[in-house]
C-alpha cells in the first residue's frame, strides 16, 4: 500500500489514513482477502438485484484459512449456528452477533482474536471454541478473545502446547487490534466465561455482573463480577 506514496492514488491522497481513522505505517500487515464466510440481513441479490433476507443461517463443516475474518455472520437475522468449523490465520475468526450458537469449532489467535463481540448490543449467544496451534507466529496487539454485550455464555479451550506471549482474554476493557479505533470499550453485562486456556482474564471498568470461571488469573476492574478458580491440570 505504501508503495503508492506520491502517485496520487486514493490512499496517497488521504495520507494513508484508513477509514478506521489511523495511519497505515511501514511494517503493518493486513490480509489481502476479505472474509471467508460473511452474511448481511437485507441486501440486493447479486444477480436479480431484488432485496433478499438472510435468516436462520447455518455454517457447518467449513474451513477458512488466511482471510481477514473467518465466520462473521452476526448481521444475519434471528438464530444462527456455526458447527464443526475451523478458522485460522484471520484477523478475527468468529462473530455471530446476537442469538448465535457456536459448537465444536476452533481457530487460532495469531493475527487476531478467536472471537470478538463487534457491538456491545450483542446478546444471548452460546459459544464453545478451542484455540489451536497452526504454526503461525503471533503478530499484532490483539487479545485472544474480546467479550462484550449481554448474556453471552462462552467456553474457551486450548490445545496449544504453550500459550502465546502477550495474549489475554478481555471482558469489556479497551479493544485492541489492527483495524480498531483507539479507545473502543464495550459494556459487558451478565456474561459467563469458562476459561480453560493458559491465558489470564482481564475485566474492564464497564463489566458488570459477569461470572468468570478460569484456570488462570483474573483481574477485576468492574462491578459485581464473580470469579471461580478452575483446576485445569
Amino acid at each position: 500500500m505504501l508503495a503508492e506514496e506520491g502517485t496520487g492514488s486514493p490512499a496517497d491522497n488521504v495520507n494513508f489514513i484508513s477509514v478506521w481513522g489511523y495511519k497505515i505505517t511501514p511494517g503493518t500487515m493486513f490480509s489481502l482477502q476479505e472474509d471467508g464466510i460473511r452474511a448481511y440481513s437485507n441486501e440486493p441479490h447479486y444477480i436479480t438485484g431484488k432485496t433478499v433476507n438472510t435468516s436462520g443461517l447455518k455454517v457447518i463443516d467449513c474451513t477458512i484459512d488466511k482471510f481477514r475474518s473467518g465466520v462473521t455472520i452476526g448481521f444475519a437475522d434471528n438464530e444462527k449456528l456455526v458447527q464443526n468449523c475451523e478458522a485460522t490465520g484471520t484477523e478475527n475468526a468468529y462473530w455471530v452477533g446476537s442469538y448465535g450458537t457456536i459448537i465444536n469449532s476452533r481457530g487460532d489467535a495469531v493475527y487476531g482474536p478467536i472471537y470478538t463481540s463487534q457491538y456491545e448490543s450483542d446478546k444471548n449467544c452460546q459459544i464453545e471454541l478451542t484455540i489451536i496451534d497452526k504454526g503461525y507466529k503471533k503478530y499484532g496487539t490483539h487479545q485472544a478473545l474480546y467479550l462484550g454485550g449481554t448474556n453471552q455464555n462462552i467456553t474457551l479451550k486450548s490445545t496449544e502446547s504453550n500459550p502465546q506471549e502477550d495474549l489475554t482474554i478481555a471482558v469489556s476493557g479497551t479493544k485492541t487490534g489492527l483495524r480498531f479505533l483507539e479507545g473502543i470499550e464495550h459494556k459487558a453485562t451478565s456474561n459467563t466465561l469458562i476459561n480453560q486456556t493458559g491465558y489470564s482474564v482481564i475485566l474492564g471498568t464497564k463489566s458488570t455482573g459477569c461470572n468468570i470461571h478460569s484456570c488462570e488469573s483474573v483481574t477485576d476492574n468492574g462491578t459485581a463480577n464473580t470469579f471461580t478458580k478452575l483446576n485445569c491440570n
